[in-house]
């Protein structure tokens, strides 16, 4: 996501809190998806703009390899999400809340992991809130960088850009049809904060157990399903601010939170953290 950060005086980057610190190769600048598959390798992906590829990274965040995803573009791919047999991606990035191609790509990991170049399935979808694109400034609630796979459905989280900013996130619960488009339908809200869409809007997710966490560029809240929404159980803040844009957990509850590039903020990086109470 290409956009022009604010500068907080006296803030101190986000690598005062991890445990571990790893630097990314220069092809992931933009990184913008993160996801661990069976806490051996990583998959990972750059915003829009950028090469229609997945990277695959060493446990020590070393490139290993790449694949050209061969059929579709990079509009604005902003989040990844993962099961047993697939890796999807969200074509889900929406900064000025009016495309009307949002997609996700869903593609075998066997694909992945043996080949250099794979074809995708791919569903079109809608939300059916959103009427006019772009909406009101009071109605921006259509960007979106958060995505789960939980009990056989995908979940979006949209980035809230609405002014004023009321910090509203809409959850929307996709059960994946290649080849289809959709229109869904809002399943419940969640409220990310009152501090503005810099502080406060999702910029990725990560679904643990019964747990899903949930990112800004300041903090990381964690949630526990309850039926079919997320009641909010804490928050961990960070030190200072960074431009975090993907998370993901280790099956021992290692957080991985992915930094991309800012002249102000530094390199790309992973920052592993452990939730302390």
């Amino acid at each position: 996501m290409k956009i022009l950060l604010l500068f907080f005086t006296g803030f101190f980057i986000i690598s005062s809190c991890a445990q571990k610190t790893y630097q990314l190769t220069d092809q992931l600048k933009e990184i913008s998806g993160l996801e661990l598959y069976r806490d051996s390798i990583f998959f990972a992906i750059n915003d829009g703009g950028n090469k229609n590829v997945v990277y695959i990274l060493s446990k020590k965040m070393e490139l290993l390899k790449t694949v050209e995803i061969s059929d579709v573009k990079n509009h604005d791919w902003e989040a990844l999400a993962l099961d047993e047999k697939y890796l999807y991606i969200g074509d889900i990035g929406n900064n000025l809340n009016n495309r009307k191609n949002l997609q996700i790509h869903r593609i075998p990991i066997k694909r992945l992991l043996e080949k250099t170049k794979a074809s995708t399935e791919t569903m079109v979808i809608a939300y059916a809130e959103q009427q006019n694109f772009p909406p009101a400034e009071k109605s921006l609630y259509f960007d979106a960088e958060a995505m789960i796979s939980h009990n056989g459905k995908l979940w979006i989280f949209t980035k809230n850009r609405s002014k004023p900013f009321d910090g509203k996130s809409f959850a929307y619960c996709i059960e994946f049809s290649p080849g289809t488009k959709k229109t869904i339908k809002k399943s419940f809200e969640l409220i990310s904060g009152k501090g503005g869409w810099l502080l406060d809007s999702y910029t990725g997710a990560a679904s643990f157990n019964d747990y899903v966490y949930l990112l800004t560029y300041t903090k990381i809240i964690r949630y526990k399903w309850k039926g079919n929404t997320l009641q909010k159980i804490d928050e961990k803040s960070f030190p200072g601010y960074a431009q975090t844009e993907g998370i993901t957990l280790s099956s021992k509850g290692d957080i991985f939170v992915a930094n991309e590039a800012h002249k102000w903020l530094g390199r790309q990086k992973i920052q592993q953290i452990q939730w302390k109470k």
